[in-house]
């Protein structure tokens, strides 16, 4: 932990974090406790953000969601070391090979001197029974070279095999750490990082670029008359209307809890809430129905902010900004977006964190 601000500030942050814990009834384990100590000590901006958001909307901090909390901002160490040792037997086998390589090109110059010698004394041959033993010996040298070739293609082929298997491990485990569980769309690692990517090509280019902001009205009530199964089905519909959204470089992820972001390169304001009218529209058009029962479940809708990157500015501020706008999208009735030109000055000026 960082103890840069001094014991006090350790302790107190340490406090906070427990008689936070307590209040929201969240079980006091080190994982949990890492979360929240981090989140007093405003180790990591990003954590109290999301943390922010879910408190706003008065979400339940269930052993799930306190999980995926910590998974996201606190990577499985576990999956790092699969990481390690699936890299090392990658090595490994790369180092035989070479091995391999370099007895065969060891056999190959055994070889090549025994043609050699074999050849002098064909020069030498004066009768017909020399010749004979000599065309014997380049028989027996040639065999044993075509064996050990034999040999070293097995050996070669063996190692293809796992290096093959361990790249499509590695491939699997890169899919994953990039993947939200639940969605299957990206997760908010793969978001911070296209962000941090898009605006420094903005910046850099001139060309615009814009974010959508989105989260679920009334996601609460579904989890609480319908339970949790029926909420984590809500998320996976957004978020396979979200991948039916976007195309080329744009980036949909999931953000935190409810709320989704989608990074718009190359994308001016006006364009960008012609992309987020038609997300909230194809959600709007859908209704969720129990298919045990037939029961229907009740429409669904979202909130949508929108924000576009201003040259120089920190990509956590955009991020800021159109939050501001969804919040506002939800005050003024939710099932709406709200483009930064479209705040208040009120809602503008707590954009600026003024």
């Amino acid at each position: 932990m960082d103890q840069d601000g001094g014991v006090d500030k350790v302790a107190s942050s340490a406090l906070a974090a427990m008689d936070q814990m307590s209040r929201l009834s969240v079980a006091p384990t080190p994982e949990n406790f890492t979360v929240w100590y981090h989140y007093f000590a405003g180790t990591y901006p990003d954590l109290r953000h999301t943390l922010d958001i879910l408190l706003r909307n008065k979400q339940s901090f269930t052993g799930q969601r306190n999980a995926e909390i910590h998974a996201k901002f606190f990577p499985n160490q576990a999956e790092q070391g699969e990481v390690i040792e699936a890299s090392q037997e990658l090595g490994a086998q790369i180092d035989r090979v070479l091995d391999y390589l370099k007895d065969a090109g060891g056999s190959a110059s055994d070889y090549g001197r025994t043609l050699a010698l074999i050849s002098s004394r064909i020069e030498e041959t004066t009768g017909s029974e020399d010749l004979k033993k000599t065309v014997s010996g380049i028989l027996v040298a040639t065999r044993q070279m075509e064996a050990r070739n034999e040999t070293l293609e097995q050996q070669l082929s063996a190692s293809s095999q796992e290096v093959d298997k361990l790249r499509g491990d590695l491939e699997a485990m890169r899919h994953e750490a990039q993947t939200d569980a639940l969605t299957g769309i990206a997760n908010r690692k793969v978001f911070d990082a296209a962000l941090q990517t898009a605006t420094a090509e903005a910046a850099e280019t001139g060309d615009e670029m814009s974010l959508l902001m989105i989260d679920i009205d009334h996601f609460k009530k579904f989890n609480d008359t319908y339970g949790h199964q029926v909420g984590d089905q809500v998320l996976k519909v957004l978020a396979q209307v979200l991948v039916g959204s976007v195309k080329g470089q744009d980036t949909a992820a999931r953000y935190g809890g409810e709320e989704f972001g989608i990074i718009l390169p190359a994308t001016p304001l006006r364009a960008a809430k012609i992309v987020g009218d038609t997300i909230r529209r194809k959600v709007a058009g859908k209704t969720l129905i129990n298919r045990k029962t037939g029961e229907k479940l009740g429409k669904l809708s979202v909130s949508i902010g929108v924000g576009r990157f201003e040259p120089g500015e920190a990509p956590g501020n955009l991020v800021a900004r159109a939050d501001a706008c969804l919040y506002a999208a939800k005050r003024r009735g939710r099932d709406r977006l709200v483009a930064q030109n479209e705040l208040t000055v009120e809602e503008a000026l707590a954009a600026d964190g003024s």
